[in-house]
């Protein structure tokens, strides 16, 4: 919200909502709740810059990062103009995210004295490297307050923007275009910013954070729903069936779709629609067998009506099952040519920032030739 205090109600939503959160590996530590002493952005910051010394220890050779290279570090952060660029940012390297070419200063116990720090792991979700902290009423210098901020290992990914229940989410959604137009979300450690959340204790939606002011749409505003496709708005089961642990960080990582389309102004990265989420967790349990009692893997079909996003469902398919299913190659067959040559292209978007190469044949004894070669492709 703005500067205005919050009412006794909205506060207890807050309150209720973190409550409901830290039940689901969220931590709410007192030193990021703005009810309890000021927080700033710049405690956001120095938060993150102990995250990246726990998750660089090896890399920093034991010795943190001093004033003047973390300085190197928050020079980078100002060059990231938007959220699509920090999706970049994050998917790099199998989407490990770095922030490369830090010089470290003089010391007799470091030996490189040039570092790439790690950011970001999309694949350790429940553990491993990663942390989850909430962060409350955090004030920006512009004097704004965001309500909560979701860090996953120090990051700003998810901000949650909470109203009354008199009030509708369209307030939100507005107050998030205020937001980005007084440059809360350019340029700045909130540029990392990949969803954003506007929510009541009776209606709940989510959209990938855009990258320019003028690219927020209601059309890519989304309520979360259950396999069955049935909206959920109770903020606890909200909670309890998206912000919840593995899947707020999964969100954000496995479901999220970079587009590198040839024109610029179409480049963005999105998040999946709950309906191509439930579609790609039950290839997973069907590959691994998961879904049954005989633990045997098997196929299926998942099916899409026109317009619903089948692309970005079979691209982010054929992506599961060659890095994380164990097939070397996959192969997409369509029926009609210009199908073809628009799929191809997406595709090639699609991956210029996954561990994979796409690469389309218009004969079978391509196929053939192509599918003896070692490298994990898509066809």
């Amino acid at each position: 919200m703005g500067n205005a205090p919050k009412s006794a109600a909205e506060k207890a939503f807050q309150t209720n909502f973190v409550q409901e959160l830290s039940k689901y590996k969220w931590e709410a530590p007192d030193f990021l709740d703005g009810n309890k002493k000021k927080v700033t952005v710049n405690d956001l910051i120095t938060h993150w810059r102990s995250e990246l010394n726990r998750m660089n220890a090896d890399q920093l050779e034991g010795v943190e990062l001093t004033e003047n290279e973390f300085r190197q570090v928050m020079t980078k952060v100002k060059q990231i103009r938007n959220s699509y660029e920090a999706a970049k940012i994050l998917a790099i390297e199998d989407s490990k995210g770095k922030i490369d070419g830090i010089y470290r200063d003089d010391n007799p116990n470091i030996t490189r004295k040039q570092i790439t720090l790690t950011i970001f792991k999309k694949a350790e979700v429940r553990g491993g490297d990663s942390s989850y902290r909430i962060a409350r009423e955090v004030e920006t210098p512009n004097n704004n307050r965001f309500d909560i901020v979701l860090l996953i290992n120090g990051l700003p990914l998810i901000n949650i923007e909470q109203k009354r229940t008199d009030k509708t989410l369209d307030e939100a959604f507005g107050q998030f275009i205020r937001y980005y137009r007084e440059g809360e979300y350019s340029n700045n450690f909130m540029a990392f910013s990949q969803m954003m959340v506007i929510t009541s204790e009776i209606a709940t939606r989510y959209f990938a954070t855009p990258k320019t002011a003028g690219e927020f749409n209601p059309s890519f505003v989304f309520h979360w729903a259950d396999k069955f496709n049935k909206p959920i708005n109770k903020w606890q089961k909200v909670v309890s069936n998206f912000l919840m642990i593995p899947m707020a960080h999964q969100i954000v990582g496995d479901y999220l779709v970079i587009d590198e389309a040839k024109d610029e102004e179409n480049r963005r990265h999105m998040l999946m629609r709950p309906y191509q989420v439930h579609a790609l967790q039950a290839v997973e349990g069907a590959a691994f067998g998961w879904d049954n009692d005989e633990k045997l893997p098997h196929g299926g079909f998942v099916w899409h009506t026109t317009g619903s996003g089948k692309t970005i469902t079979s691209f982010k398919t054929a992506l599961f099952l060659s890095t994380r299913a164990g097939f070397d190659k996959v192969v997409f067959l369509v029926d009609r040519r210009e199908l073809d040559n628009r799929t191809s292209e997406n595709f090639k978007a699609y991956a210029a920032y996954e561990s994979v190469s796409v690469d389309d044949t218009k004969h079978t004894f391509q196929l053939k030739k192509y599918s003896s070669q070692l490298k994990t492709e898509l066809w």
